[in-house]
Parts: structure tokens; sequence; C-alpha cells
């Protein structure tokens, strides 16, 4: 014979039923919390923690020893910015000349790059004149280069004379092959200065 199920009627059920229903589904709701909230935002919170000490760790070792380079050796620290601050002094003494605007001041600045690049300067030819621009008084060089280099000295070269403190304008640039000289090639540069 089969079981009779009775109907359940939640309005009458007793008090110790309702304590029993509440609680199971208290439980319930907290588990299913734990399961699908609490769980993931703890193992994330590990996954943080974990990558935050792999930061960190490198992080103290970098920050260490950049604390005892700031105090090593403070002598040897001021000795070489003694040097560098003289060096400084020497350019800018240079730097001054060569605004002066001698002719002979420019040539040996330009040969002193071409030297150190690596080019073989062949030929200089120059002319200087007075050019009065309103109250200001300018000198023009006007420079023909002739040199023998290879391709990489030439730029390195070229992007030096931006360096000069002058005004430069270049107003041809040539390359040539010549056989004799390969590797080599032979530039022609013609160039106009302006300085104080």
């Amino acid at each position: 014979m089969a079981v009779k199920v009775e109907k359940v009627d939640l309005k009458n059920i007793s008090k110790r039923d309702q304590l029993f229903l509440l609680i199971t589904v208290v439980s319930a709701i907290g588990y299913l919390f734990y399961e699908f909230d609490f769980k993931i935002l703890e193992q994330k919170h590990k996954q943080v923690k974990t990558q935050m000490v792999k930061v960190v760790e490198p992080l103290g070792a970098i920050q260490l020893s950049m604390q005892q380079m700031a105090v090593s050796n403070p002598e040897k620290r001021i000795e070489k910015l003694k040097e560098d601050v003289d060096a400084l002094d020497k350019e800018i003494a240079e730097m001054r000349a060569l605004l002066e605007g001698k002719a002979l001041g420019i040539m040996n600045a330009l040969q002193t790059e071409a030297s150190y690049n690596g080019i073989i300067i062949k030929n200089i030819r120059t002319r200087e004149k007075q050019i009065k621009r309103g109250s200001l008084e300018l000198k023009e060089f006007s420079l023909i280069l002739v040199m023998n280099s290879d391709y990489e000295s030439v730029k390195y070269f070229m992007d030096s004379l931006t360096r000069m403190p002058a005004v430069i304008g270049i107003k041809s640039f040539e390359i040539l092959r010549n056989e004799d000289i390969l590797p080599l090639i032979e530039t022609r540069l013609f160039l106009k200065m302006y300085v104080l």
C-alpha cells in the first residue's frame, strides 16, 4: 500500500519546525555564500598576496642597493662630480671661443670632430665676411670641405654639426665613389656658418 504524504501547511507549522526551517535556510545560504563567493575571493586574495611578494622582494633589493650606493664612498662620488664639472667648464670655454667667431677655432673644431669620427680631411677652403643685421653683427664663414671616409663616419660627422655653437646651413653635399680610395668614399661638403 502506498504511503500517503500529507500536505504541509506553511501557515500553520509549529515553532519547532519554523526554527528548524529557518536554520536550514540560513545554513544553505551560508554554504552557498562560502562556496561561490568567499572561496573565490580567498583564492584571489592569496594570488594577489603571492604576486605582491614577488614584486616587493626585488623592489626591496633594489632599494637596498640604491641606499648602499648613496652611502658608500662619498669621497669618490665627490671626486667624480668635480671631474665632470671641470670637463664641462672646459667644454663651455671651448664653445665660448667658437662663439666669438674665430675662423681658426671653427676649423679646429671641425677637424677635431672629423678626426674623432674617422674622417680624413683632404682640403678645407674658407671665406669669411662680416654681415650686419640691424644692431647685430655676424660673421659668415663659407667652408668647402673635401673628405675621405665611410658612410657611417659621414653620418656621425653630420650629426656632430648640430652640436656646434653656430647657425649652420648646408649648401651642397656630394658623395663620390672613387675607385682609388675604396672602400672609402670622397665627400664634398659646402657649409655656411653664422657666428657672433
